[in-house]
């Protein structure tokens, strides 16, 4: 299985210039190589070609000769969130595998396998949603070893993870590769601790053609020159600890006549009340200083970010800050706000600016400093992922706030302008403001930090199970118990709640309705639902029925005892009677369909279509992602929310300011369905032809129990209503 370009080259449909040009390469099985070049030299976009994601003629055109044949190529993108395909761990990293018609037998094998190789050591159950940045880039990872691909494409693989975390993953790594029995092409901008895996090097220049091709030795050695004038990183020496070069934070005392730009007391952040990290001590941090956060992976340091800026409140304690707070949060798609470059950094610089013209050269000033010259009029989401990155910083320190909050500011970086996001942030703020940096970057921290923070992680089960020694998955059981209900088929729930509903379309009276809530109720307490989220789906149910009784009464038609008449409105005994059962109608059709379906998962309900109905397949799995999709979507609702106040525009209140943030959440939306879409064709979608699965759908005795439930309820009810007399044979509207 050789691959083969000869003068090859690719156009994306949206831009005028070629990402690559009269590409010639030949990669042998089994090779390691590393891919490298300048940030935009086109090095995503030749893994994607090699991973045959670009054979769409839609999404752009194509020169030259490229040969791929017998290889199942995997790879790595760069944005982890948007390759996650289930909501549950093991159900995600099991998805390739599923795809690719792997016998149920010997998936969950190669999925612990998986997981452990990339020392993610979570339940097999845990939520997806609930993992850090670097645990969903190893989630990502895990997915794609666990089809054991024959060509392993890694892009930037540890750009989010803590040093530990790059050497485990570089370890798991080597493991899938030994033996030569995987071909390998992996892009790192600091890639040390990959030189002895791989063999040959193959470098990027301007243009996206390649300048250079050979084994390591011969590459560092020869063309050494070319690649620092192209940006690329030379080997650095070994890293040195950080904190015995960076003092602590609270070594600094505050003096008498200094104002702490920003200060805590008892502070812990999280997420929805759950703390996920606190500070070991109070702070007080002073104007014209730079503060480290370095911690592992999963620590909360992003949550911590975000309680500082005042965009997510504390869990217990208070943060005091001297002005406002700008912040350059960790995926930088979230906190552009406008719809080119250019009104991004006009936005910015608005603030600071000495009159139009001065604006106008402001804005040029700063674009060139970020090399996005030749970007302004283009939409910020348009650009590359380094950058995106170098432009969200920038937007951070051009507002020159009391204090600036960067959150991983150098990733995806070449050493150019690696060095200049450095200077710039040496030189684009006030003496008097605070800078305080989020990374696990150490040659920044080095760079720039006065004082480190330290943080101190509240530790879940988990957790506490991994110090103990104990695998989390081997007390899969034990870890965690739900309601027998939350285990029983969706389409079982569905049957039992369409059999009610069924039966009570067919009588509009009081009587079937209040017998069927009635025996409905005990749902309510076998469900396990929280009482907060109880709550909040009966209030919609309830405000539901009340408007359709209130509506009814005042439309319905009338008979008996008038009590009140103006215009079309009358209320009478018929309207009245009309009234309360339509309204205990809505309540008995809904309560079941509600309390049931909150206990299914989207996950569940795709393995049950796809097993048990005769559906496609790549639909039902297509809906199944899309489902885990909304949840995603309502995430970056809130965050493009906390991005609007962080660049002092108000919130999406007001026809204007709402479909402004609407249509930034469209365009975010489209270009996450797009990477989506070709994260599901490298996890096997578009090759599926006869699909397995590894999590049985079962359909026994409980199902066939909640199924006779639903017709007892439903016959139930049409029996009081026949027995009292009250049965009115009518298929009416909700």
């Amino acid at each position: 299985m050789t691959i083969q370009l000869t003068d090859w080259g690719w156009r994306y449909a949206t831009r005028k210039d070629w990402a690559l040009k009269n590409v010639t390469l030949s990669i042998e099985p089994g090779e390691r190589i590393l891919l490298l070049g300048g940030s935009g030299s086109g090095k995503s976009t030749l893994l994607r070609a090699l991973a045959g994601l670009l054979n769409d003629e839609s999404l752009g055109e194509s020169r030259g000769n490229f040969e791929m044949k017998n290889a199942q190529p995997g790879l790595l993108l760069q944005d982890p969130i948007n390759q996650i395909m289930a909501e549950e761990v093991g159900a995600d990293v099991a998805f390739g595998c599923e795809n690719l018609g792997v016998q149920a037998a010997e998936i969950w094998p190669r999925v612990n396998s998986a997981l452990d190789d990339v020392s993610l050591r979570v339940r097999l159950n845990h939520n997806t949603s609930r993992l850090s940045g670097g645990q969903q880039q190893r989630l990502a990872l895990a997915g794609l070893l666990a089809m054991q691909p024959s060509v392993l494409l890694l892009d930037e693989p540890s750009s989010m993870l803590d040093p530990a975390g790059s050497a485990r993953l570089r370890e798991s790594v080597s493991k899938a590769v030994s033996g030569r029995s995987s071909t390998m092409v992996i892009v790192e901008h600091q890639f040390e601790r990959w030189l002895d895996l791989v063999d040959r090097v193959v470098v990027l220049g301007d243009g996206g053609r390649v300048v250079a091709d050979g084994d390591t030795d011969q590459i560092f050695s020869a063309h050494q020159a070319t690649l620092q004038e192209l940006g690329i990183w030379l080997p650095q020496p070994t890293e040195r600890n950080l904190s015995s070069t960076i003092p602590a934070a609270s070594t600094r005392r505050v003096t008498r006549g200094e104002t702490p730009t920003l200060s805590t007391h008892g502070l812990s952040a999280g997420f929805q009340g759950e703390v996920v990290a606190r500070f070991d001590e109070d702070l007080a941090l002073l104007p014209g200083k730079n503060y480290v956060i370095s911690a592992p992976n999963g620590t909360g340091k992003t949550a911590l970010a975000l309680t500082l800026a005042g965009l997510l409140p504390p869990v217990s304690g208070v943060v005091r800050t001297e002005g406002r707070v700008s912040i350059a949060m960790q995926i930088p798609d979230h906190q552009f706000v406008a719809k080119t470059v250019g009104d991004e950094l006009t936005l910015s610089l608005r603030g600071v600016a000495e009159g139009y013209e001065d604006l106008e050269r402001r804005v040029r000033g700063l674009a060139m400093t970020l090399r996005l010259e030749g970007l302004l009029d283009a939409h910020p989401l348009a650009l590359s992922g380094g950058q995106k990155r170098r432009l969200s910083v920038g937007l951070a320190l051009a507002e020159k706030s009391p204090v600036i909050i960067l959150d991983e500011p150098t990733f995806g970086q070449d050493a150019h302008t690696w060095s200049e996001l450095v200077e710039l942030m040496r030189t684009h703020r006030v003496a008097d403001s605070t800078l305080i940096v989020i990374t696990h970057d150490q040659g920044l921290a080095q760079a720039i930090g006065d004082f480190m923070i330290e943080l101190v992680a509240s530790p879940d089960a988990t957790d506490q199970q991994l110090a103990s020694g104990q695998n989390p998955r081997e007390r899969e059981g034990k870890a965690e118990r739900v309601p027998p209900i939350w285990r029983v088929s969706p389409l079982a729930k569905l049957a039992a709640s369409g059999v009610i509903a069924l039966a009570l379309l067919a009588t509009l009276d009081a009587v079937s309705a209040s017998v069927a809530l009635l025996l409905e109720l005990p749902l309510l307490f076998f469900a396990g639902l929280s009482a907060r989220g109880l709550i909040a789906r009966l209030a919609v149910l309830i405000s539901a029925a009340v408007l359709t009784g209130v509506t009814i009464s005042l439309y319905g038609d009338g008979s008996g005892r008038v009590y009140f008449t103006f215009g079309l409105i009358e209320v009478s005994d018929g309207s009245l009677a009309l009234a309360l059962a339509s309204a205990l109608r809505v309540l008995a059709i809904a309560l079941p369909a509600v309390v049931l379906f909150a206990t299914v998962k989207a996950q569940a309900l795709g393995e049950s279509l796809g097993q048990r109905t005769r559906l496609p397949i790549r639909f039902v799995l297509g809906t199944t992602v899309a489902f885990r999709l909304i949840s995603v979507v309502a995430d970056d609702w809130r965050t493009l929310q906390m991005a609007r106040i962080s660049r002092g525009l108000p919130a999406a209140k007001g026809v204007r300011n709402f479909f402004s943030a609407s249509f930034a959440l469209l365009i975010l939306t489209l270009r996450r369905a797009e990477t989506i879409s070709l994260a599901m064709q490298v996890r096997g979608f578009d090759a599926i032809t006869d699909r397995t699965w590894a999590t049985p759908s079962r359909f026994a005795w409980p199902e066939w129990l909640l199924i006779a439930i639903g017709f007892s309820i439903a016959a139930a009810s049409l029996a009081a209503a026949i027995s009292c007399q009250t049965f009115n044979f009518v298929l009416g509207v909700l």
